[in-house]
């Protein structure tokens, strides 16, 4: 009998419930990220999987429908935080909901508590790129 990395091993036949034992060690070592995001048209939707921040960023861009209006980059705003828990990842984001031209909702979902925010956010495209919004909790799923 050899050794093989401290796994034993019978006549050249690596043990398959020692390398099943090794990839699940290997891959319970890895972390989740910390960020979770969702993209859309106008930006991007973060959530913190350490606080709960969620932000709103919009980028930079030009649209032949939306002429002449630009969003000007560099324009995020923390909307509001829900309840992260300590195993990641927890929480889900969903794609943001167009209500109107600069006006968009979306939910983000703590996934082990079931706790529900609904996010709103409005741009405005004629005052400097000002970005406004909040977060509400609606409770828990069922």
């Amino acid at each position: 009998m050899k050794s093989l990395f401290g796994i034993a091993k019978h006549a050249g036949a690596l043990s398959s419930v020692a390398v099943c034992a090794l990839i699940s060690t290997a891959a319970a070592a890895q972390t989740a990220p910390r960020y979770i995001t969702t993209q859309f048209l106008e930006g991007e939707l973060i959530a913190d999987q350490t606080n709960g921040a969620i932000t709103v960023c919009i980028g930079n861009y030009t649209s032949s429908n939306m002429s002449p209006f630009v969003a000007p980059a560099g324009k995020c705003q923390l909307l509001g935080t829900i309840t992260p828990s300590s195993t990641w990842p927890s929480l889900t984001i969903s794609a943001p909901t167009d209500v109107n031209v600069g006006y968009s909702t979306f939910f983000v979902t703590n996934v082990y508590t079931g706790v529900v925010v609904q996010c709103a956010w409005k741009y405005n495209y004629n005052n400097n790129g000002i970005v406004t919004g909040q977060c509400a909790s609606l409770g828990i799923m069922s």
